[in-house]
């Protein structure tokens, strides 16, 4: 199984401003999923492209299954 790391959100290219990042832990293999979440904190400039970055050790570090965006309820 992976390392594990981090996964980075980053507006318009893999080095641009980061706006929002995860940890993700080791499950112990590469069959045992878990969900991460976080918020983002700002939205990309323009509503140009965002890009997603992995850190962490050496290696294979964690398997991405699936991606999603969602839009956060409206606070009043």
């Amino acid at each position: 199984a992976g390392a594990g790391g981090t996964i980075e959100v980053r507006a318009g290219s893999a080095t641009g401003q980061l706006l929002g990042s995860v940890a993700v832990a080791p499950t112990g293999g590469w069959d045992t999923f878990t969900e991460v979440t976080t918020t983002l904190t700002a939205a990309a400039p323009g509503g140009g492209p965002l890009f997603l970055r992995f850190t962490g050790g050496a290696g294979a570090l964690f398997d991405v299954d699936r991606f999603a965006l969602t839009r956060a309820p409206a606070t009043e």
